[in-house]
């Protein structure tokens, strides 16, 4: 019976929640944020820079790709993969990660109206990656990904933009960083919003 009372409770608390939600919603569709037109299906591709604090050598080179949802102007979710390489004398590098993250645009919550061209966002998410250097002996292995970071999108029209975003990959079961490694991975180019 406990239970089914905080349930409730629960319940009654988020209804006024989702209302002031909905009405915040009409508002700015009302207004036409650029936020409010961000909402819904978007895609992404551009180049990665990754760097890792084990296996040597200069940064990776590559590419990045993903998708996702924006549910409201401030969450999203989605999911992000990233392939970078390079062959660099007997120094020979490949690696890939694949995380699904949820997004945060603190201005999109407090300030919709304030640079909705500009939209800053934190991400936070984990999924897995594998990672393979060549240096005279080899190190390959696959490896659970914690990622946290930042970015910008960046909408010049209703529907096309760009984005750049800066992550941190902890790596903590990496066998070849020790007790765990980081990959510093950066990501510019397009965004599209369905």
């Amino acid at each position: 019976m406990r239970r089914i009372l905080m349930g409730a409770a629960v319940l009654l608390m988020l209804v006024p929640l989702a209302g002031a939600q909905a009405a915040s919603d009409a508002q700015n569709k009302a207004k036409g944020t650029k936020y409010e037109e961000a909402k819904g299906v978007y895609a992404y591709t551009g180049f990665a820079v990754a760097k890792t604090n084990f296996g040597g050598g200069d940064a990776n080179l590559g590419f990045a790709l993903g998708g996702g949802y924006r549910i409201t102007e401030w969450i999203g979710a989605d999911v992000d993969f990233y392939w970078a390489g390079r062959d660099q004398g007997p120094v020979k590098s490949r690696q890939f990660g694949l995380t699904f993250n949820g997004k945060v645009y603190p201005l999109g919550l407090f300030a919709p109206k304030t640079l909705d061209s500009f939209q800053p966002y934190f991400v936070m998410g984990m999924g897995g990656g594998n990672y393979k250097f060549k240096n005279g002996g080899s190190v390959k292995t696959g490896t659970f990904i914690f990622r946290m970071g930042a970015g910008v999108d960046w909408l010049l029209t209703d529907h096309f933009g760009l984005y750049t975003d800066v992550s941190l990959d902890a790596t903590p079961g990496f066998k070849g960083g020790g007790n765990g490694g980081a990959t510093g991975v950066y990501q510019l180019g397009m965004k599209y919003n369905f």
